[in-house]
């Protein structure tokens, strides 16, 4: 794909599905842009993989859809309507791009780039969307730049503060339309440093539930929304595949498990993630970093299966 400008003959109004972290935000905000020059209508919809069938289900086909960094599954397959749009780059999508086509969906798909980074590639055009490209890249490690990870680094912690606070998602994407850099918005900064307080008492609240050679399993219960960064951690620490669990809140036995592991190694997160849907969950990602819900039961499991890898 090489325009983005088919989307602007949408006969209907177009509802924007994203990611609601640094680089989902960054590439909605890039399609906002757009959109905005040519007077369309549109809505967004911030959302999870694990959300993403229900908010789907919320429209109907007097609509056009915009998937935009959201790993594809199954269950949101069979929802799709033709003439959708999925732009993405997690592994998982990558199995069902054949599938989507025959459903008559569009994909721009290329797990080496960031979303913010595809979306640019054909609808940037101002310095401000090539910024946007660049932020969302370094959030998702796609680039290595110093300031702007600083920058994505500000971002991700503020939104982790009340992971379930669109509000305050939808303040940051207000902003990054407007062509405001990550410093310029109070509220991210402020959120930051509280952000990173409340870490370093969660940090260490926590069971290690499972742990080999080469795996192992944390269970943070009040780390819903610092998961991404107590996997990574973790990681770094063990220097082991790691595997951070969490509750999805205080009243829910579901558990969000996120997995790190290294660039250097073979092993494949997504082969891990795809046994969730057996197990009444769901999940996908990339390769080396993904996550997904499953029943707490389900954990004996996830065990099971982590044991298995190991032996081989």
């Amino acid at each position: 794909m090489e325009s983005f400008d088919f989307i602007y003959d949408f006969p209907n109004p177009v509802v924007v599905f994203t990611h609601g972290d640094c680089d989902g935000l960054c590439a909605a905000a890039e399609i906002i842009r757009a959109f905005i020059s040519r007077k369309m209508e549109y809505e967004i919809v911030i959302t999870q993989p694990f959300s993403l069938h229900s908010d789907i289900l919320r429209f109907d086909n007097q609509y056009n859809f915009i998937i935009v960094d959201l790993a594809m599954n199954s269950r949101v397959l069979d929802l799709i309507y033709p003439g959708t749009l999925v732009i993405d780059h997690h592994s998982t999508t990558e199995d069902l791009i054949g599938a989507l086509k025959a459903r008559g969906v569009f994909v721009l798909y290329d797990k080496t780039k960031s979303a913010s980074q595809l979306v640019y590639g054909v609808a940037g055009k101002t310095r401000e969307d090539h910024y946007l490209s660049q932020l969302g890249a370094a959030g998702d490690w796609r680039i290595n730049n110093k300031e702007l990870g600083k920058q994505s680094t500000v971002l991700a912690s503020s939104l982790s503060l009340i992971s379930d606070d669109d509000w305050m998602r939808l303040y940051v994407l207000a902003n990054l339309v407007e062509g405001k850099k990550v410093w310029q918005m109070k509220e991210v900064t402020k959120r930051s440093t509280e952000a990173w307080k409340r870490f370093d008492k969660i940090k260490e609240q926590y069971d290690t539930i499972f742990e080999n050679d080469t795996f192992v399993v944390r269970l943070y219960p009040n780390g819903f929304g610092f998961a991404s960064i107590l996997a990574s951690k973790l990681f770094q620490e063990t220097k082991k595949t790691s595997f951070i669990a969490c509750y999805l809140d205080s009243k829910s036995s579901d558990l969000l498990i996120t997995g790190r592991t290294s660039e250097k190694t073979d092993f494949d997160l997504g082969k891990v993630f795809k046994n969730f849907y057996e197990w009444g969950g769901y999940g996908g990602g990339h390769k080396k970093a993904s996550s997904g819900v499953i029943p707490e039961e389900k954990l004996v499991s996830f065990y099971k299966l982590l044991r298995q890898f190991t032996e081989g």
